[in-house]
């Protein structure tokens, strides 16, 4: 056929609204089994399944879920903040200890002495500082001690320490 050109006719497309469904190659999928008016069949009707897990007991039987911080822990340990566990060897070694304007050397030794660690002391004019010959730590704080008796309690960190000498409430800081 020459000269003469062929079209084509499309019949409009008609759409029809039909209620939705799931459609899987060509099988219909329902998302709930359809069961008989009534009740539920119990499971000794529908015999043993060795393949089913028992249900979880209702939330009313499981304990009451532990709280992990109160409101100072989550103050004192913001998140991210890794506060180390207070350790003899994180205080050892020298300090410089000041009373007043007099200041000397306290050294704060790891190596335990029973129940205690080893302290000395160099050029203190304090005489109760200058009888230091121990120390622990207990909670929070540093504890110096002269012959088995409290002479200090210190708190802070690992590089500046501060409290009063027992007896006279004169204030003693230490630094690094």
């Amino acid at each position: 056929m020459d000269g003469v050109a062929i079209q084509q006719v499309h019949e409009p497309t008609h759409v029809v609204e039909a209620p939705l469904r799931s459609v899987r190659k060509g099988y219909d999928v329902h998302l709930e089994p359809k069961l008989p008016p009534g009740s539920l069949p119990s499971q000794s009707a529908l015999g043993p399944d060795v393949n089913q897990e028992p249900l979880p007991a209702p939330a009313s039987q499981y304990p009451a879920p532990v709280q992990r911080e109160t409101s100072a822990d989550a103050q004192a340990s913001a998140p991210g903040v890794f506060t180390p566990p207070r350790r003899p060897s994180s205080y050892a070694g020298t300090w410089k200890a000041s009373v007043g304007s007099a200041s000397c050397r306290v050294q704060l030794s790891s190596v335990p002495s029973l129940d205690l660690y080893r302290a000395s002391t160099q050029g203190c004019s304090s005489d109760v500082l200058k009888s230091a010959n121990a120390w622990s730590i207990r909670g929070n704080e540093v504890i110096l001690f002269s012959r088995g008796k409290v002479i200090a309690q210190l708190s802070g960190a690992e590089a500046a320490l501060s409290g009063t000498l027992s007896g006279s409430k004169t204030e003693l800081t230490m630094t690094r």
